[in-house]
């Protein structure tokens, strides 16, 4: 009777295959879903500013600009200028404040893309909510991508 202890090569070998194998599938998906995850912080602070700019404008009957001064955005209700690692805020208004458009520009390429804005805004006599995407970060944000999605132009 032969009396084995341990593995043989080509069973080692063929287990190192395999988890190759898996590895080379599931890691890529993982680098995907995390940048999908860190590209979902630009619309979620976007809502934020839109729901404060709109309880701003209920209280005031005008939306508030806010760019790089952190007394605006506590103006606002935020505590300061949102921070983000991934992304610039601004909110800008038109000349008599009954319209804004908040911007998330994609900084640099942390997030696999290097170009991009995420955008929310509101518009018209009626101030409708309206959101897209323009650039690269199209792909991280499919839900904020409409086929048309150019920043609008508040100032017409």
């Amino acid at each position: 009777m032969n009396n084995r202890n341990g593995f043989t090569l080509v069973e080692l070998m063929v287990v190192i295959v395999i988890v190759g194998v898996l590895a080379a599938v599931a890691i890529p998906r993982l680098i995907a879903a995390a940048d999908r995850a860190r590209a979902s912080e630009g619309p979620s602070i976007l809502g934020a500013i839109a729901r404060m700019q709109e309880a701003y404008y209920v209280k005031s009957t005008a939306y508030r600009a806010a760019n790089t001064n952190a007394a605006d955005w506590t103006a606002l209700g935020f505590d300061g200028r949102p921070v983000s690692r991934f992304f610039t805020f601004t909110s800008e208004t038109n000349s008599d404040n009954s319209n804004f458009v908040a911007t998330a520009e994609v900084n640099g390429t942390t997030l696999g893309v290097n170009t991009g804005t995420v955008w929310i805004a509101a518009t018209g006599d009626d101030r409708a909510i309206s959101r897209g995407a323009q650039g690269n970060i199209q792909s991280l944000v499919p839900s904020w991508s409409p086929a048309e999605a150019n920043v609008p132009n508040i100032n017409n």
